[in-house]
């Protein structure tokens, strides 16, 4: 009774059916599989509008999920509970004058890139095509053009959403501008967004693609770390990105280095990078391209693969060879002494330079909840990713990796190369990406907004639904759906 009375009269998948399991296993770790009562595909904002007012009625818990690529347990899934799939919600069009796009958040990015590539055109979104629009967007969004346009969320220049008593609202720098803010980050405890708006650039060719290290080069690969990442290395150049990571087998001790790199016009081996392409690679990809053949390159089986169990978690430091050498040992020495044992997990750590060019974009673009101080210099985001197979693994890898961290951050603090960062859209499970947004000052701003717009404004939502769930503090986004990162009270 309480599935049929919590789920929406619309568009729906119940328990057993073919279609459930589909939907319930359309994730990419198996961490984030549950049972919900039943899988709502809404097609419309006025659909979202109509669920919530139901969900709000019941008291029934929800989940929503765009791509489902966050590994948290419960960040897109929900047992005893009513999954939200937006995979309907999938507009893509411009504007007349085509400097905005109209991004539905059932959409992945790969997608939305070579649809606008039809259009030589482009946005700010997700460096791996399968990753959904919605929670890169929500979480900030580290991106190939970051020096030049900031995060990916402050690329949106319009939010669609709908409240938690049914409204449907723009939230753009003219109107409600404070939840504008507060949606450039702060994750899904506001509303569920219906429609990204973001702005266009036109699309150009240029060189990027995958390098894949030997062991032996190891030395040499992380002093091109070392040297890329600092103020005046090859990451100075607002046209230069690049994404190098480490993999290890715990179990073999067995290294792969490798990095995806990516020069934003059409020079061949550019010197940014230079530092990384004069080391002999096993394997390289990089070429003369187009954008958007780049990125598909990038949707390779790892990224499609749902048949393993997954984790993130992250930490940052400043972008200093210091800070570099630091975490690559203690990941290392960490992962042979804790989990040499575990013959299925495979465990990489990736180090994702933020310019200070970055942050100032960032503001210039209007700011985000985020709000970091261009005036603290570059950082590194620190990526620890697991996959493995087993269940009875997971406190183990759990286990590991808040000990990577907990030792990475130790010894960052004692040598001064500390950066305090936790990237929500990296964050493992019990992190608190808020706490460390604009120097703690964001979360008080973020908890006011949210009892703002958590609060019920007339007796029916737009659907004509009675909202007879009394407004609490905390909100239908906190109370109501418990997954993923919140504010707390």
């Amino acid at each position: 009774m309480r599935a049929t009375g919590g789920c929406p009269p619309r568009p729906r998948n119940g328990l057993g059916t073919e279609s459930y399991t589909t939907k319930i296993d359309a994730v990419w770790s198996q961490t984030c599989i549950e049972d919900a009562f039943c899988v709502f595909e809404p097609r419309s904002a006025r659909d979202v509008s109509t669920s919530i007012g139901i969900l709000r009625k019941t008291k029934t818990k929800f989940a929503v999920r765009s791509g489902g690529h966050m590994p948290n347990s419960g960040a897109n899934s929900i047992s005893d509970g009513v999954l939200i799939s937006l995979t309907y919600l999938n507009i893509l069009d411009l504007t007349p004058d085509h400097k905005v796009v109209h991004v539905g958040p059932g959409l992945r990015w790969h997608e939305v890139y070579t649809w606008m590539a039809g259009h030589n055109l482009t946005t700010a979104g997700g460096r791996f095509g399968p990753v959904g629009v919605g929670g890169l967007l929500l979480g900030g969004g580290i991106n190939y053009y970051g020096s030049k346009v900031g995060w990916s969320t402050n690329n949106v220049v319009n939010f669609e959403v709908v409240l938690a008593d049914g409204r449907i609202v723009q939230a753009n720098s003219s109107s409600n501008k404070d939840l504008f803010w507060a949606l450039k980050g702060g994750s899904q405890n506001f509303g569920i967004v219906t429609r990204y708006d973001m702005k266009t650039f036109a699309i150009q060719e240029i060189w990027g693609g995958t390098l894949a290290y030997p062991a032996t080069s190891l030395d040499a690969y992380i002093h091109a770390i070392a040297n890329f990442s600092s103020p005046h290395g090859g990451s100075a150049d607002a046209l230069a990105a690049a994404d190098p990571l480490l993999l290890m087998y715990p179990n073999t001790s067995q290294i792969q280095p490798a990095a995806v790199l990516l020069y934003n016009a059409p020079v061949k081996e550019p010197a940014a990078l230079e530092i990384f392409t004069k080391i002999p690679a096993a394997s390289n990809s990089a070429s003369l391209r187009t954008f958007t053949n780049f990125v598909v390159e990038q949707n390779s089986s790892s990224y499609w693969d749902r048949n393993n169990r997954r984790s993130f978690w992250t930490t940052a430091v400043k972008a200093t060879p210091e800070a570099v050498y630091l975490a690559n040992n203690t990941f290392f020495d960490t992962a042979i002494k804790e989990v040499s044992d575990l013959p299925d997990l495979l465990t990489s750590i990736t180090f994702q330079t933020i310019t200070e060019d970055w942050l100032d974009a960032a503001r210039a673009s209007g700011g985000d909840a985020i709000d970091l101080d261009p005036a603290e210099g570059s950082f590194l985001v620190l990526l620890i990713s697991n996959t493995w197979e087993n269940p009875s693994n997971d406190e183990r890898v759990a286990k590991f990796s808040k000990n990577v961290i907990a030792q990475i951050e130790a010894k960052a603090k004692t040598a001064d190369v500390y950066y305090p960062f936790v990237n929500l859209n990296d964050a493992g499970s019990g992190q608190s990406p808020f706490e460390s947004y604009g120097k703690g000052e964001s979360l008080g701003k973020l908890k006011s907004i949210r009892k703002k717009y958590g609060k019920s404004s007339f007796q029916e939502s737009p659907s004509g639904l009675p909202l007879t769930l009394d407004s609490d503090p905390s909100g239908v986004f906190q109370a109501l759906s418990p997954g993923g990162f919140k504010l707390g009270v």
